[in-house]
């Protein structure tokens, strides 16, 4: 969650910079390469590294919302929001009770599952999702640079306060 909260931001921006696409199919990649990792993982190290490299992965939290605002209409949005929070919802019903049957399996059967699973979501991203960023539109710069501005707005600051309580909490609760 340390990494998301690092990640995100800046992921953000690159694919403000960049493109969304690149960086949707790198951040995929990364999170392959960390469920790789921890399926192989052998000591306490490497099974650490593995979840920093996923939570550096996951910080593409950022760009998902931001290519759905991209490609849907204004009016549109908050439905397709809502899309995004049911598939969450639904990945968190259906992954443990995936893991737990193929934990018979093995102890790594649900984890070498998860990479492969990760695999076709970026394959798909890479032959299927088009880009949406016009790069003469995009936005620039260091994404924590506003934030002492930012905390100076009271609306604002206690937004983001409760926003990051939320995730904060959530993320304990599925630790």
């Amino acid at each position: 969650s340390l990494c998301q909260l690092i990640a995100a931001p800046a992921l953000g921006d690159l694919s403000d910079r960049y493109g969304r696409r690149p960086v949707l199919i790198f951040s995929l990649l990364g999170t392959v390469l960390s469920f790789v990792m921890l399926a192989l993982a052998q000591s306490i190290a490497l099974l650490f590294v593995a979840r920093i490299v996923d939570g550096l992965s996951g910080g593409n939290i950022s760009t998902a919302p931001a290519y759905v605002a991209d490609v849907t209409e204004p009016k549109d949005r908050a439905r397709a929001y809502g899309m995004i929070g049911a598939a969450f919802g639904l990945g968190f019903i259906f992954g443990p009770a995936l893991s737990g049957a193929l934990a018979h399996i093995s102890y790594t059967a649900p984890i070498w599952a998860a990479a492969a699973l990760t695999l076709i979501a970026t394959a798909m991203a890479y032959f299927w999702l088009p880009e949406t960023v016009h790069r003469a539109a995009a936005g620039t710069g260091m994404p924590f640079r506003n934030l002492a501005a930012m905390m100076q707005r009271p609306g604002l600051r206690r937004m983001l306060v409760i926003d990051f309580v939320y995730w904060f909490a959530f993320a304990i609760f599925q630790t």
